[in-house]
């Protein structure tokens, strides 16, 4: 009997492992099936004229395949500058293509923002537009949703902004030095499965186009200028420009080495005095002078540069960022409790009564300000906090500045 009852016990066992082995079996494909038909659903790759490898500021370019005519790539021309080469921290824009080649088709995908790559005479990324080196996206939802394209298809991919110099592992920051650069228009595009949703693989081709040549130039000075001493040599601290010093009287008569003139025509009630220097790009974009400078009852009483060029003591210019600022001045006071999220944030180094402020793009979120200028230096000015002084963010240069109320 207890044979018999051990068989029995024996085979039931059995079955019982035989049918936990068939269910894991089962469950294993439908798993793989699963993914499969996810991944099938998404597609493979074509053949892209796509980056080898990441693009990394501080990094040698990598290579991009090349496909021939019937792969994906991107078509890229400069647009507005006919060839001439462009002034420091100046916008660029680039038109171009996505185009789908003959070969294959492109599947469903999210495709980020198309961004400038700026590349050295050595082969090293060196900067680009800001978030110029192509992100690693964290977020899901990265990117712009985009249907399967067939064979033929083209589609839009432009980009435009100011060019920066970047920093190896970080953002872009300061301003890219004149030389002979190539640049390149990249767009990443992300594969999903068949809800739209980023594949856990996190597969993506970044498409590169041709280099294209472009050179950035030493801003030359004003055919005629008066000034002795070239813009990117003069320093400005809390006490003034060069040897514009706040509280003092401007130039009576202007010399051969002022660094300004006096201009009649300029605004309705006599004239200004205007920087001997020609008008360059300021950290937006916008060709300004230089500087600015703002008189009260017969002195100097504001100093304000608002493109590259000047630069403190340490050697920060407007265009760095305000982590390059801080670097340089640790002791930095922070007066932004009293501005709207609208205005620049305001940052300062001094005593109680001169002071070099610092006009900052606003960094919180939504304060509808380009990105672009997010942390950047917008201006830098020198004042004394007894006479009249204001912010110089779209100020009319016409109208003598009111009392600047509670910086503090």
């Amino acid at each position: 009997m207890s044979t018999r009852r051990e068989t029995r016990r024996s085979a039931a066992r059995t079955g019982v492992l035989v049918g936990v082995t068939l269910v894991l079996v089962a469950a294993l494909a439908a798993g793989a099936w699963l993914l499969l038909r996810e991944r099938w659903q998404s597609g493979p790759w074509p053949p892209a004229a796509a980056a080898a490898d990441a693009i990394t500021c501080g990094a040698a370019m990598p290579s991009v395949a090349d496909p021939g005519g019937g792969g994906v790539h991107l078509t890229a021309a400069i647009t507005g500058t006919d060839g001439a080469p462009v002034a420091p921290l100046s916008a660029l824009a680039i038109e171009g293509e996505l185009v789908v080649g003959a070969q294959q088709g492109l599947p469903a995908h999210r495709a980020l923002e198309p961004v400038l790559v700026v590349v050295d005479a050595t082969g090293v990324v060196v900067g680009g537009t800001p978030g110029g080196t192509v992100p690693d996206p964290e977020d899901p939802a990265a990117g712009t949703a985009a249907e399967a394209l067939p064979t033929g298809a083209t589609v839009g991919a432009s980009a435009d902004g100011l060019l920066y110099a970047c920093t190896p592992n970080g953002p872009t920051g300061r301003v890219l030095v004149p030389g002979d650069y190539q640049v390149y228009l990249a767009q990443t595009l992300l594969q999903v499965d068949s809800d739209g949703g980023l594949l856990a693989a996190g597969e993506r081709l970044t498409v590169v186009s041709e280099p294209l040549p472009m050179t950035i130039d030493a801003v030359q000075e004003e055919p005629g200028s008066t000034a002795r001493t070239a813009l990117g040599n003069l320093e400005i601290s809390a006490l003034g420009l060069e040897s514009l010093r706040i509280g003092d009287a401007p130039p009576a008569r202007p010399s051969a080495g002022d660094i300004v003139v006096w201009d009649d025509a300029r605004c309705d009630d006599g004239g200004r005095w205007v920087p001997a220097y020609a008008d360059r790009p300021g950290a937006d974009g916008v060709v300004r002078e230089p500087f600015e400078i703002w008189t009260s009852n017969g002195v100097i009483s504001q100093i304000a540069v608002r493109t590259p060029g000047p630069r403190t003591p340490a050697g920060i210019q407007v265009g760095d960022t305000l982590t390059s600022l801080m670097a340089a001045y640790p002791g930095l006071d922070h007066f932004n409790h009293h501005r709207p999220a609208n205005e620049p944030e305001i940052w300062a180094i001094g005593n109680q009564e001169s002071l070099l402020l610092f006009e900052v793009g606003p960094t919180e979120p939504g304060s509808g300000w380009d990105p672009a200028l997010a942390g950047r230096i917008l201006a830098m000015s020198a004042v004394n906090s007894a006479l009249p002084f204001q912010l110089t963010s779209g100020i009319d240069t016409c109208t003598a500045p009111s009392p600047f109320i509670e910086l503090r």
